[in-house]
C-alpha cells in the first residue's frame, strides 16, 4: 500500500511543490528549516487542505485530484493523525480518546472501549490512568495516548506532526525507541515531521529533505552524507560546505586549486566532512593534500575528541581524536596548518530548488 504524493498549494508567503512517494511499510521523515512546508505538507495529505494543484492517491485510490476538483474527506482518508499539540478531547477520559475514532466509525461501544484498553497498555499507558483526564497528563503520556488514539481505529497511513516535540529530554531517548516499534508494527505507508536530525534517523527508514516548499533531496543518511546538495542539507548532517565553480575541470577555493580534474562542471557544492580536516604545527605535504595557515577561532570537548573552529581564507570546524590533539596549542587565536585530503572532498551540482529531478523521482 503505497502513497503517491504530488502537492502544490500556496499559504501565505509559502508555495508548496513537492512530490514524492511512501511504501508500504515504511516511514519517512519529513525534514528541512522552519517554514520549508512539512506540517502543510501533512495537512495536505490528510485532507485539511486543499490542494491548488496535484494529486495524492494511496494504493492507487485518489484521495485528491485537483485538476477535476475529486476530494476525498478527512474522515474518509483512514488516516492516524498525530497533531504536534496531540489535540486530545479536553473533556473526555484517556480511554474515551482513544475509543472516539472507533466509535466515530460505529463500532460498539464495549468493543470500543475494549480495545481502547489494549492499545493503552501497548503504548505504555497504565490501566490507573484510564479515567484521567487530558490535563492530568505530562508530555510524554499525552504523546502516547494521541498516538494510540491515532493507530487504535486500524488506518491505512500514520501522519505523525513533531511527535516528540512536547516531550523532555529525559523521556526522549525511551519515546524515540518505543514510537520507533510502534509505527514498525503498522503495516501502511508513514509519514512524520521532524525538526531533529537525531529524531529523523532514529524514527524513518528514509529521508526527505523541504526547502522553501520544494523537495531538495531524498533518501538515507549515507545518501546524504555522500552528495549534500544544498548547504542546508550539508550542514544538517554536520559537514563543512563550501560554494564554489569548476571551469575546465578546475576548482577553486578561497582562491587557490582544490582540483584539477573535477568531472562537476558550473556551480557546485563542496563538502568535506570534520573528521577530514587535520591540524598541525608544522606544514603537511603529500600529492592530495591541500594545506594553509589559519587562526583557531574556538575549541570545544567532543563525545570522541575536540572540535576546533578555524577563520581565515576558509572557515571550517575540524573534529580531532585524542591522539590528533598532541602536541597542539588549540587557543583561540593561535594559527596552525590547516589540511584537507583531497580524496576526501566530495562535490556535488548545486541544486536548485527544483520539485524534484528525475533521479529523485526514479529512487522514491
Amino acid at each position: 500500500m503505497s502513497l503517491d504524493v504530488d502537492i502544490r498549494l500556496t499559504r501565505g508567503e509559502l508555495v508548496l511543490d513537492a512530490r514524492f512517494q511512501v511504501a508500504a511499510n515504511e516511514t519517512v521523515a519529513l525534514l528541512g528549516p522552519n517554514g520549508a512546508g512539512k506540517t502543510s505538507c501533512l495537512l495536505a495529505i490528510a485532507g485539511l487542505l486543499a490542494l491548488d494543484g496535484g494529486r495524492i492517491s494511496l494504493s492507487g485510490r485518489v484521495l485528491e485530484d485537483a485538476s477535476s476538483g475529486f476530494f476525498v474527506s478527512p474522515s474518509a482518508r483512514h488516516a492516524g493523525v498525530v497533531f504536534q499539540d496531540h489535540l486530545l478531547f479536553p473533556r473526555l477520559t484517556v480511554i474515551e480518546n482513544v475509543a472516539y475514532g472507533m466509535r466515530s466509525r460505529g463500532r460498539p461501544r464495549r468493543e470500543s472501549l475494549e480495545l481502547a484498553a489494549s492499545w493503552l497498555e501497548r503504548v505504555g499507558i497504565k490501566a490507573a490512568q484510564h479515567r484521567s483526564l487530558p490535563s492530568e497528563l505530562s508530555g510524554g503520556q499525552a504523546q502516547r495516548v494521541a498516538l494510540a488514539r491515532a493507530l487504535a481505529p486500524a488506518p491505512l497511513m500514520a501522519l505523525l506532526d513533531e511527535p516528540l516535540a512536547a516531550v523532555d529530554a529525559s523521556a526522549r531517548v525511551d519515546l524515540r525507541r518505543e514510537l520507533r516499534a510502534h509505527l514498525a508494527s503498522f503495516d501502511g505507508p508513514r509519514v512524520l515531521v521532524v525538526h531533529d536530525l537525531a529524531d529523523a534517523l532514529a524514527l524513518s527508514d528514509r529521508i526527505v529533505v523541504l526547502e522553501e516548499g520544494r523537495v531538495v533531496q531524498s533518501g538515507s543518511i549515507d545518501d546524504l552524507l555522500r552528495a549534500p546538495r544544498t548547504r542546508y542539507v550539508a550542514d544538517l548532517v554536520g559537514l563543512n560546505s563550501f560554494e564554489a565553480v569548476v571551469v575546465n575541470g578546475v576548482l577553486r577555493l578561497a582562491g587557490e586549486v582544490l582540483m584539477h580534474e573535477c568531472e562537476v562542471e558550473g556551480e557546485v557544492l563542496v563538502a568535506v566532512h570534520p573528521r577530514a580536516v587535520a591540524l598541525s604545527e608544522v606544514e603537511p605535504r603529500g600529492p592530495d593534500i591541500h594545506a594553509w595557515r589559519a587562526p583557531i577561532l574556538g575549541v570545544e570537548t567532543a563525545l570522541e575528541g575536540t572540535r576546533v573552529q578555524v577563520g581565515g581564507s576558509l572557515p571550517l570546524v575540524a573534529e580531532l581524536s585524542r591522539d590528533g590533539t598532541r602536541g597542539l596549542d588549540l587557543r583561540p587565536g593561535q594559527a596552525c596548518w590547516v589540511a584537507i585530503d583531497k580524496t576526501a572532498v566530495r562535490v556535488a551540482p548545486r541544486r536548485a530548488l527544483t520539485r524534484g529531478t528525475r533521479e529523485d523521482r526514479e529512487h522514491l
